[in-house]
């Protein structure tokens, strides 16, 4: 992580590459906008301190999610329009996915 990226959106985000600027410099209080790209993994449960907007800029998602205990189904997601996703305060749960194709997100 560099000194010009936020450590909350690097922490949530962890397999992730800043694309772009960062707003840390712009010495807004409490709020960073980053472009990422967020390489393929599975998304582990994560204590979370701040709420979280992400934008998906991706059309196409691939991966596996957890039907039961140990068994991994594939999927494919087409989207027609970017999806924003709200992560609030708390905890992440672990929704037993895997992305098999990076995401790119701001």
């Amino acid at each position: 992580m560099s000194l010009n990226e936020s450590a909350e959106i690097s922490a949530l985000l962890r397999e992730s590459t800043l694309t772009g600027p960062s707003t840390t410099q712009l010495g807004w209080s409490g709020v960073a906008v980053e472009r990422r790209t967020i390489q393929p993994c599975e998304k582990p449960e994560l204590p979370i301190d701040h709420h979280f907007l992400i934008l998906w800029l991706d059309q196409f998602s691939e991966g596996e999610i957890e039907r039961k205990p140990g068994t991994f189904i594939p999927y494919k997601k087409f989207r027609s329009r970017c999806i924003v996703r709200v992560i609030p305060k708390g905890r992440l749960q672990d929704d037993g996915e895997r992305r098999h194709r990076r995401r790119e997100t701001a």
